[in-house]
């Protein structure tokens, strides 16, 4: 029989008895892995959360998920409460009305718990306690109990041989540790996740724990990065499990799939190691047309060829291989998303396009807080804030492909929810009678203006009170221009010099050498009129550029001149204006470097 995947969260933070303190972290915690457990894409749980409820009802709760299940069911029980132990050594989980002297008929006893997980039909049970068991308490930590427990050892025995189940317990601690609920909170604090569970939550939204990249997260591997999330931030804490199952179990699904390289035809490849150049260039160009292809195995491929290019072969060619490069890399339309004020419980959303091939829109992507889901699909990230809960939301998303990392910011303040509309119609009509009812003195009496409110000062009052008179626009359009003059004359000298190390008697050898026909004779050709046009194009758009900049610079300072303290800008044009110059100055002189640094 076909089951499905199930999971119970209970969570306790209030508690009657004045001796159990106060826990900050238990209702963050089952709202965060919730979220993560039941989202289809992640864990694709039906998820069930119950918070601070007696022990009779927690029990109750325990029995059904575990004894309703049927044996294709996968179960996963996470508990967040106080663990107590009474005085013969037995292990208890803290409801809200529980009391230490009686803890027997007031708290739920492990071994309840434990039997029945061995009554459940259901053959793949995972339990995660995030319980303490220690008496201790230091700055910045809240300890949940008191009293050495080893809490594996309370659920020990629990063999496949019992109808074929398999169980695995995961808790936050080991016997003589204690769990710790974040580091540094203060009564005003917010609540926030234990260290425990807030790795459990990163581990699957954001898929790093899938160490395999296969695209699932399985339960060793879940593991393993919570041991290790856990011990950076607090080397005192050791999580610890206990695992009796057989085969692998997957909790989640990951976006981390790694994309298999598929090889280089080998005809390309020899391209790419072919001892003349415009062979390795034409090589280029048939490796960015596969980079950009939607094969993304081919793409892959193409994309570490042209990586071994960039890294092994000389600057002319290596440059080349650079520039391909740049067409895969991961490019998100915007790099910071703000949401502003966002009132409590609201639903907003904002979707970031990823742009480029399908090799760049398909890069993994990490999320440092919790707080802000995301959503990945062929259009983009789709992100939200978490706004269960008021207060400042923040953090990045760090989008990773092989060659680069970017990352999005992303803030949001969650404000109160917004109060209801206050209707008054039924007041102002008390208040207010009806025109037919009003006296005939008042139906006439002329409405009195409002009274007349000072003008404010012209634009240009305000323009001149405030200190030195705005720059003319078209002196911005002058320096600009002068700008891009000199960009396009440097780079078009750059390229002529490129063209001249190259020689075109080896364009003409390399022709004679294949014999014509070939492909690759056809794209070395290509390269070569394409070069040329690059460099007449730009040495074209540089000359015209440079004189654009100043014409706009002299029409600039005459419109200065015809509107005395309104406008200012004159030294911006006499900049545009020496620039220009310098542009054409300079283009000789990058020749010259060009061509002596590749002799």
């Amino acid at each position: 029989m076909s089951g499905g995947r199930k999971a119970l969260i209970i969570a306790n933070d209030v508690y009657e008895n004045p001796s159990l303190g106060r826990l900050r972290s238990p209702v963050q915690d089952a709202r965060a892995l919730a979220r993560a457990l039941g989202d289809p894409g992640i864990g694709g749980f039906e998820v069930r959360v119950v918070h601070n409820e007696p022990a009779y009802q927690m029990a109750g709760h325990i029995e059904d998920f575990f004894l309703d299940a049927v044996p294709g069911d996968l179960l996963v029980l996470h508990l967040s409460c106080h663990g107590v132990k009474s005085e013969s050594g037995e292990l208890f989980f803290a409801a809200r009305n529980t009391r230490p002297d009686r803890l027997g008929s007031t708290a739920v006893p492990a071994d309840f718990v434990q039997r029945c997980m061995r009554g459940s039909r259901s053959r793949s049970i995972v339990l995660f306690l995030d319980c303490c068991y220690g008496g201790a308490f230091t700055e910045g930590a809240v300890v949940r109990a008191s009293g050495d427990v080893n809490v594996l050892d309370s659920f020990a025995g629990q063999s496949s041989g019992h109808g074929g189940r398999g169980q695995a317990v995961i808790t936050a601690s080991t016997s003589m540790e204690y769990a710790f609920e974040g580091d540094q909170l203060s009564e005003e604090s917010g609540p926030r996740p234990s260290i425990f569970t807030n790795a459990l939550v990163e581990g699957l939204v954001t898929g790093d724990a899938d160490s395999d990249e296969d695209g699932q997260v399985s339960l060793d591997e879940l593991y393993d990065y919570v041991f290790d999330r856990v011990r950076d931030q607090n080397p005192n804490q050791t999580p610890s499990r206990s695992f009796d199952l057989q085969g692998e179990l997957y909790l989640a699904r990951s976006g981390r799939r790694r994309i298999q390289p598929l090889p280089v035809p080998p005809d390309l490849r020899a391209a790419m190691t072919d001892p003349s150049i415009f062979a390795r260039r034409g090589a280029i160009t048939e490796l960015r047309h596969r980079l950009t292809s939607d094969n993304l195995p081919a793409a892959a491929g193409a994309r570490d060829a042209l990586q071994e290019m960039a890294h092994n072969d000389i600057d002319y060619i290596a440059t080349a291989a650079q520039e391909a490069l740049r067409e895969a890399l991961v490019q998100p339309a915007e790099h910071r998303v703000d949401f502003g004020q966002v009132p409590q419980h609201s639903t907003p959303s904002h979707t970031v396009p990823v742009l480029g091939p399908p090799l760049a829109r398909a890069c993994s992507f990490q999320v440092s807080n919790c707080g802000i889901h995301v959503e990945q699909d062929a259009t983009g990230l789709h992100i939200s804030p978490d706004t269960s809960h008021q207060g400042s939301v923040q953090g990045d998303i760090l989008l990773k492909d092989p060659i680069q990392e970017t990352a999005i910011h992303v803030e949001a303040i969650v404000t109160a929810p917004q109060p209801a509309a206050v209707t008054t119609g039924p007041r102002n009509e008390r208040t207010s009678p009806p025109a037919a009812e009003r006296p005939s003195w008042e139906k006439t009496a002329p409405r009195q203006p409002p009274p007349a409110r000072p003008q404010a000062p012209p634009p240009e009052r305000v323009m001149r009170s405030r200190g030195s008179p705005p720059t003319h626009g078209k002196a911005f359009w002058a320096l600009g221009l002068a700008i891009a003059s000199l960009l396009s004359l440097t780079w078009a000298a750059w390229r002529i010099g490129d063209f001249a190390a190259v020689g075109v008697s080896s364009y003409i050898d390399t022709v004679k050498a294949a014999g014509g026909g070939s492909e690759i004779i056809r794209s070395v050709i290509g390269h070569a009129l394409w070069d040329i046009l690059t460099i007449l194009v730009l040495t074209a758009a540089g000359i015209v550029l440079s004189i654009k900049a100043r014409r706009l610079a002299g029409q600039s300072n005459q419109a200065i001149s015809a509107s005395p303290g309104r406008y200012g800008g004159r030294g911006v044009n006499q900049a545009a204006v020496i620039l220009s110059w310098v542009a054409i100055a300079c283009a000789p002189l990058a020749l010259l470097l060009r061509i002596s640094s590749g002799m």
